[in-house]
């Protein structure tokens, strides 16, 4: 192996990434605060596995309490170290090697973070009776090696440009303890046991998860010794405790409760562009959904500058395509279709449907669909397509998608901030449903295979840009908007970078009011 190197820091990452941050980090003072941090979640935690951890308020809270090798800065797409001081690639891109802190250590009592809990919970993934979600995101990996307690190699199958800053930085990158895993068992969910600046406390299902200060996480304890999970389904439920302070910190889906709480003075607002899309997909298996004319003609009739001033109150940004950007590789040289119904009209004819057609529109009933979907049915009826409205509960909605029974289907999206896992989650023909490429899109296979291989940066880029021009070609969805993270807090909190991939960072975060 020849490591002669690229030994790897922050700074190079940064500048690798090609990203910068979105907003400031503060530093708060290290003293303990004994005040709860009440933050809201929008539905109560299912899991705190790392295996199984899926749905966004789960991993809010675990993102809190596990460590990872490395991981997204606060607030920003840019890499940095976690458990990992340094790292190293080879020239062929097949081997990397981890030197790890020796100071990282288990919660309550369970020892010393070393190479062979990141060999476990690598391994763990990849076992069978484990059913991880993530198995697959270590589909490239041949082996994990501890070499000694702080040296730990991964050797791929074949080069993954992508496997720092989407594989290891995400989700499936979370360190577990063995030892936890093996006592914990089928209750695992009530003693789950990290390394990060939160430890678990409690949790009363319903109502709330609370986490603790670690006092002995590597960068020091965090300021604010308790911080409470607190389930609101309901943004109007949810400004209700804001303006109650009943709330400290919360994220909103509805742009008219952020809006009044930002109009009121009272509180520190804030609202970026994410690493968020909203958008549809056509299933290109069901005519007229297999005629590209009909795809673009779709693109043409939809006002998206109504829908963004309409439902957004002009906080969204109009999309140029699928990834925001804030992803690596994001680029604006793409084929747009502005709203045009004249246009949408003339290729519906040249596609042999003059007089229109009908079709439907599966949905989940979580916003903004249920504000969204009347939109573009009016649209469509403005260029002669009759579309019907099936709304589902988000659970009764994953079964016809599942399935692929569907014409027209609604996405929203996420996901780290190199863009191969959701392109390939989305788009790659691997993932046709069950999986979520529910257009049944297969025209940029070779391309993502070809940006996972690269590993020159600039290199890396110019694919990106050409699968966005090739999808914005072939049209299998509409992008209606690049959604703003909509956060809102008490006016006595500092320190709060916004969230981009679900991580709170609450160790970032003081009190200034004592």
């Amino acid at each position: 192996m020849n490591l002669e190197a690229i030994k790897i820091n922050r700074r190079q990452v940064a500048a690798a990434m090609g990203v910068a941050p979105i907003v400031l980090r503060t530093s708060g003072a290290k003293a303990q605060d004994d005040r709860p941090l009440r933050v809201r979640m929008t539905s109560d935690i299912s899991q705190l596995d790392p295996a199984a951890v899926f749905d966004p308020s789960s991993h809010y809270v675990a993102g809190s309490m596990y460590s990872r090798l490395v991981r997204y800065k606060p607030g920003t797409t840019e890499i940095e170290p976690d458990l990992a001081t340094e790292w190293a690639v080879s020239e062929d891109g097949l081997e990397y090697v981890f030197t790890l802190r020796n100071d990282a250590v288990w919660h309550k009592g369970y020892g010393q973070v070393t190479a062979n809990d990141v060999k476990f919970s690598v391994e763990r993934h990849l076992d069978p009776e484990s059913r991880s979600l993530f198995a697959s995101y270590y589909d490239v990996l041949e082996s994990v090696e501890a070499l000694d307690d702080t040296t730990v190699k991964f050797t791929l199958k074949q080069p993954f440009a992508p496997f720092v800053g989407s594989t290891l930085a995400f989700r499936s990158g979370w360190i577990v303890n063995q030892r936890a895993i093996e006592e914990g068992g089928d209750d695992y969910m009530n003693n789950p046991i990290g390394s990060g600046p939160y430890q678990f406390d409690s949790w009363d299902a319903g109502r709330r998860v609370v986490l603790v200060a670690n006092t002995e996480y590597f960068e020091g304890a965090p300021s604010i010794k308790r911080v409470e999970f607190i389930p609101i389904a309901e943004d109007a439920a949810a400004e209700l405790a804001v303006m109650s302070k009943e709330i400290d910190l919360c994220y909103f889906n509805v742009v008219e409760s952020y809006l009044r709480l930002q109009s009121s003075g009272q509180f520190i607002t804030d609202a970026p562009i994410a690493l968020h899309v909203h958008g549809f997909l056509m299933n290109m298996t069901r005519p007229p959904y297999d005629n590209v004319l009909v795809r673009r003609a779709i693109a043409h009739a939809i006002d998206r500058e109504g829908i963004i001033a309409s439902i957004f109150q002009n906080l969204a940004e109009l999309p140029t395509g699928f990834l925001t950007p804030n992803y690596f590789g994001y680029s604006d040289n793409v084929e747009m279709y502005d709203y045009d119904p004249d246009k949408a009209r003339e290729l519906l004819a040249e596609a042999g449907l003059g007089d229109g057609f009908d079709t439907s529109i599966l949905y989940n009933n979580t916003a903004p669909w249920p504000q969204m979907v009347p939109i573009i049915q009016a649209n469509l009826k403005e260029v002669g397509i009759n579309l019907e409205l099936i709304g589902l509960e988000f659970a009764a909605y994953q079964e016809p998608r599942r399935a692929g029974d569907y014409d027209i289907i609604v996405v929203s999206t996420s996901g780290p901030a190199d863009p191969d896992l959701i392109l390939t989650e989305y788009f790659h023909s691997r993932n046709f449903p069950p999986g979520v490429n529910s257009s049944y899109y297969d025209q940029i296979d070779s391309l993502i295979e070809e940006g996972r291989l690269e590993q020159d940066t600039n290199k890396r880029k110019d694919i990106y840009e050409r699968i966005q021009q090739q999808m914005a070609i072939d049209s299998p969805g509409v992008w209606t908007d690049w959604d703003p993270a909509m956060m809102v807090h008490t006016s006595n909190i500092e320190g709060h970078a916004i969230v981009l991939n679900y991580d709170l960072n609450p160790q970032t975060i003081r009190f200034t009011d004592g």
